[in-house]
């Protein structure tokens, strides 16, 4: 009589039936004490433990014992995890891993939606933190890959549909002659509301100017209660003390990054103005000098106070030159406005130009 040798076990399927055989072994021993005490021993999956707290967290969890009595693991599996992950951390740093190994955790992770939670501390993590080249262009392929996928394009395409479609839910098409007929003076009374593409807006007279003007509520409140011009004249005389330096630095970032230069005409008037005046006139037209929200030309830097402005004649077409030497007088400036036209006359120029300077 033939014995037939029996069939070899794979591996997993024998780790299958330990884990299985340890599973029913549980129930052979009586469940842990309802309500344990730090110290309590019991047994627990077939194994001698004891309830003890983490030294960390200080949570309290039954642990298995060593010989004495005393817990195998002094921390809970949350910490023991953490530091686990800490060790893991410190060495894979300064590792590359194998084109298999991205692939790998790609798969396991495809598909899985980062929580509000995950997301808030993701982002006080790196708050502040600046992105490397590297960084960035490996960002880039990401998203470029991501966004290769159709399931992935379609599903993103269609929750900023689905947004979008909630914002524009109860806006009423106001055509663009409307429009034109609201931002005139004439349109509406005060206190008039109507609904434009951002919102709610009302018609209010500006707190400076009095000009009746359209503002956008938020939440109910107006945003501003001022005309562009009023608030951009506002923000250059009344600024905070507190935000002075940021101002300055502010002027002095776009003054930089303009790269302006004096044009040919503005040449033309500072020589003029450096045979009259040796050394006593700067130019300012790169915004190194303002002045009420304004940028003069030429300023005296030999211990008056006095101006000198070009208009253009494209670029000035319209001004008033009695505005501007008003608005620089407030502040004790003398003013002489020049226009480029002037500048085919050079002997009458230099006339007018030499009584202002002496």
């Amino acid at each position: 009589m033939s014995v037939q040798a029996d069939a070899p076990v794979h591996r997993s399927e024998r780790g299958a039936k330990i884990s299985a055989s340890r599973k029913a072994r549980t129930w052979m021993y009586p469940p842990p004490l309802p309500n344990p005490s730090v110290g309590d021993l019991a047994k627990v999956g077939g194994h001698s433990c004891v309830w003890a707290a983490c030294l960390l967290c200080r949570q309290e969890r039954w642990v298995r014992t060593k010989r004495g009595g005393l817990p195998v693991h002094p921390n809970c599996i949350s910490c023991t995890t953490n530091e686990t992950r800490l060790k893991l951390s410190l060495n894979e740093k300064g590792r590359k891993h194998s084109p298999e190994r991205i692939e790998k955790n790609r798969q396991v992770h495809l598909g899985q939606v980062i929580g509000v939670e995950a997301r808030r501390k993701i982002s006080v993590a790196t708050k502040g933190r600046r992105r490397t080249q590297e960084v960035k262009d490996r960002m880039s392929r990401i998203q470029r890959r991501l966004w290769a996928n159709p399931e992935y394009k379609d599903r993103v395409m269609g929750i900023l549909k689905e947004a979008q479609r909630e914002r524009w839910r109860d806006y009423v098409p106001i055509s663009y002659s409307t429009i034109r007929e609201l931002r005139s003076s004439d349109a509406g009374t005060v206190g008039d509301t109507v609904m434009l593409c951002k919102g709610l807006a009302v018609k209010l007279l500006c707190d400076m100017c009095g000009k009746p003007l359209w503002v956008r509520l938020v939440k109910g409140i107006p945003r501003n209660l001022r005309c562009h011009p009023c608030a951009s004249r506002k923000m250059w005389t009344d600024y905070p003390s507190t935000f002075a330096t940021a101002r300055l630095k502010w002027q002095e970032s776009i003054r930089k990054s303009l790269h302006m230069r004096p044009n040919r005409a503005e040449q033309a008037l500072f020589v003029l103005l450096e045979k009259l005046s040796p050394g006593d006139w700067k130019y300012v037209g790169d915004w190194e000098f303002v002045l009420a929200g304004k940028n003069p030309d030429f300023v005296n830097i030999n211990g008056k106070k006095q101006i000198v402005e070009l208009f253009g004649d494209y670029w000035h077409k319209g001004e008033d030159p009695a505005e501007r030497i008003a608005l620089f007088r407030e502040f004790g400036y003398e003013t002489l406005v020049v226009w480029e036209a002037e500048l085919k006359d050079l002997t009458r120029l230099t006339e007018r130009v030499g009584e202002f300077v002496r």
